[in-house]
């Protein structure tokens, strides 16, 4: 991927990380992932695009906090109770519970020990809503997280919802980009 997003540079003002990259650029630099698996390959990845995008004055905005899970992405426990996202984000406070009987929102550069990243938090998506604000063209390649479990797939259900109404408001050009995207967006308003 390191071929296609860093000639981009040269266009854009601003990359959000979502999905399996945020532990990698968190990792990168220097925060604690709990026990997110992140390959060194994905760490050195990050770091590069970090400083490229530095290079070219290019906003990277990693999410502010996360939604992490002690069981991780697809396990029984972290599903087992369908809990209502729009009632979890009606509490912003670090430490409150999660989207599931297992998780909770962190700031994301604490993810405790024994606990798993498995979507960004709400802080983020607000954030992330406003830095998509005067964009006139958004390239979305990647889920926000776990997108295969909900409730875990809050992320990328809620930025296309975003998207859409930014497309209302805007007419921009949103590219939805990679199989695994437009599985996460099918049946959202984006679509």
């Amino acid at each position: 991927r390191k071929e296609l997003i860093e000639p981009l540079f040269g266009e854009v003002d601003k990359m959000i990380v979502g999905g399996n990259m945020v532990p990698a650029f968190l990792k990168a630099r220097g925060h604690n992932v709990g026990d997110s698996v992140v390959p060194e390959e994905a760490v050195q990845f990050a770091r590069d695009l970090d400083n490229a995008a530095e290079g070219r004055g290019v906003d990277v905005i990693l999410p502010r906090d996360v939604v992490c899970s002690r069981d991780g992405p697809g396990s029984a426990a972290a599903y087992g109770h369908a809990a209502s996202f729009p009632d979890y984000v009606s509490s912003p406070e670090y430490g409150s519970k999660g989207p599931g009987p297992s998780s909770m929102v962190v700031p994301s550069s604490e993810i405790p020990a024994g606990a798993k990243f498995v979507d960004v938090g709400p802080l983020a998506l607000r954030e992330n809503a406003r830095a998509l604000d005067p964009c006139r063209t958004v390239v979305w390649s990647g889920p926000m997280g776990d997108y295969k479990n909900p409730p875990h797939n809050a992320g990328s259900r809620d930025t296309a919802a975003c998207l859409a109404r930014h497309i209302d408001r805007h007419a921009p050009m949103v590219m939805v980009v990679g199989d695994d995207t437009k599985e996460a967006v099918q049946g959202s308003p984006l679509m």
